[in-house]
């Protein structure tokens, strides 16, 4: 307990902004760009991504695959900005988002890890994680975009059943698709979504698939997978290799998604 406080009063890694910038991109309207970007965790020599370049163009989707541990999940949290590159620049608009507030930038963004946290409370405390003022319709609207109302019709107290932390009594694909629903409330024009598939069995899968392409809809889409079925909803597929994004060609993508 000693150590995690010792962890917890570090202070934060995001660098220092090069100047405040004058306003909030909208990844809605601008594109969201990765110039020139290298990254090495704190403390340690090695460079685990050099000289990534790519751009998430508004309204599309651009699905990153990979072998685990090529660096799909850095690649998400430098656009989320939970950490920022060493060199090169992450911009929305040409705004370089060091300079912006990461609340105010966070606000625009919609995170859907691969194994979501579920909290104890009510299943609508759960969705309303982001938006505590979301009203009983939004929820009721965001579970049924999810494809849950099936789990919620047969609850004991509907979206007001108690769950347990960790999730219990939900399944792994009612999770994740509880995750889902937390977007599908949220306001926000950037989505990152992390493995939406993984360890679900088939038709589980497809209901997440089928969810997650309702939410993909007028949103930019940034989704790491190694599940072709997810790769057939981008626009724009890319391999993160040794961590250097490419383009790869269709027999490449597929076998790094096999």
């Amino acid at each position: 307990m000693t150590r995690l406080l010792d962890v917890l009063d570090e202070p934060a890694t995001l660098a220092p902004a090069p100047a405040p910038a004058l306003r909030v991109p909208d990844p809605a309207s601008e594109r969201v760009a990765l110039r020139g970007v290298s990254f090495a965790y704190p403390g340690r020599e090695a460079t685990v991504r050099r000289d990534v370049d790519h751009t998430l163009d508004p309204g599309r989707v651009t699905a990153v695959v990979g072998p685990s541990g090529s660096g799909k999940s850095t690649l998400a949290a430098l656009v989320l900005r939970l950490a920022d590159p060493a060199d090169g620049t992450v911009t929305c608009g040409e705004v370089d988002l060091r300079g912006v507030d990461p609340d105010a930038w966070r606000a625009q963004v919609a995170w859907v890890p691969q194994r979501p946290r579920v909290f104890a409370g009510t299943l609508a405390d759960n969705v309303r994680l982001g938006v505590p003022r979301a009203t009983d319709e939004d929820v009721a609207v965001a579970l049924a975009a999810a494809c849950l109302s099936a789990l919620v019709d047969v609850l004991p107290a509907g979206v007001r059943t108690a769950v347990g932390e960790g999730g219990h009594p939900l399944s792994a694909g009612e999770a994740q698709r509880l995750a889902l629903a937390r977007a599908f409330v949220r306001p926000a024009s950037l989505l990152v979504v992390d493995e939406p598939t993984a360890h679900l069995d088939p038709e589980t899968a497809r209901g997440v698939i089928d969810a997650l392409a309702r939410l993909a809809d007028g949103r930019t889409v940034l989704v790491l997978t190694h599940d072709p079925a997810v790769v057939e909803l981008a626009d724009t597929v890319v391999a993160m290799r040794d961590g250097h994004l490419e383009k790869p060609s269709l027999p490449a993508a597929e076998a790094l998604v096999a």
